[in-house]
């Protein structure tokens, strides 16, 4: 019978590169003509779980390169991280799946890491301007990880992951950190889109900005405002918020800023152990 251990796909960076290695054959370095920029990471921690985000890799207009080997360098970026990464192919979906049915076509992920003898990994996922969600019960090792546009927000994304992590009574150990992505400063959206996630989060996550030059009074949803919203309905009382504003600063990757060859900003959440 197979182990949950023996069922978790991993990611091993170590496939890409030598982790920690300073060799100038380091393809990180050479996969962009590019000069790596000093990476911009934001990370926390509660008791023996870690979260870091990080943003851009390489300097320019160009994106990072092959999605892969960027997503080892976010690693080779974050000391004391597992080289060993659990991730999704993200859908802008609401399914949320184990670590163990890993790599599925869902956008939130979860693990209790007891089940896996102190094997150390991290679950991870990629984002460019929506909210990249961490969660944990620091005490129990449970973890969770979930990738959410306006379309997760709007349908349950993190209500359906924070149910798989235990009771409303237990919902009170949790700490949630939410990353960079973009803000209610420049997300303009349909009246629509603005709606669907506000009867998930409340009217409160709309702004209507004064009318410009143009006459232009599209509303501005703001994400980060929706996912808080969502978690403390849920009865997550720690909520976290590390970043600002992906579209205005430019040391993360913003689709809204820089287009469909933008990059991949990615979140870690990982426990130590200790």
């Amino acid at each position: 019978m197979r182990s949950a251990e023996d069922s978790l796909c991993l990611v091993d960076a170590s496939t890409f590169f030598n982790l920690r290695s300073d060799s100038k054959s380091d393809p990180v370095l050479t996969a962009s003509p590019s000069s790596p920029l000093p990476t911009p990471i934001v990370s926390d921690r509660a008791g023996a779980v870690r979260v870091a985000f990080v943003g851009r890799l390489f300097n320019g207009s160009q994106s990072d390169p092959d999605p892969a080997v960027a997503a080892a360098a976010a690693i080779r970026a974050v000391e004391e991280l597992p080289t060993r990464v659990v991730i999704n192919r993200q859908v802008h979906s609401d399914r949320v799946v184990e670590a163990s049915e890993a790599p599925s076509a869902a956008d939130g992920l979860v693990v209790d890491t007891r089940t896996f003898n102190g094997r150390r990994f991290a679950l991870c996922v990629f984002t460019a301007d929506c909210v990249p969600i961490l969660v944990a019960d620091p005490h129990r090792g449970v973890l969770a990880a979930f990738h959410a546009g306006w379309r997760g927000l709007a349908s349950g994304i993190i209500e359906r992951g924070v149910n798989r992590l235990g009771s409303r009574d237990r919902r009170r150990c949790l700490t949630a950190w939410i990353g960079p992505s973009i803000g209610g400063c420049c997300y303009e959206v349909s009246a629509a889109v603005a709606v669907a996630v506000a009867q998930q989060s409340g009217m409160g996550v709309i702004l209507q900005p004064a009318s410009g030059a143009s006459g232009n009074t599209k509303p501005h949803l703001h994400l980060v405002a929706a996912a808080s919203a969502q978690l403390m309905d849920l009865g997550v009382l720690d909520v976290r918020r590390l970043g600002g504003c992906t579209r205005c600063d430019e040391n993360w990757h913003s689709y809204r800023r820089e287009g469909a060859g933008q990059g991949r900003n990615h979140a870690f959440i990982w426990r130590t152990g200790s």
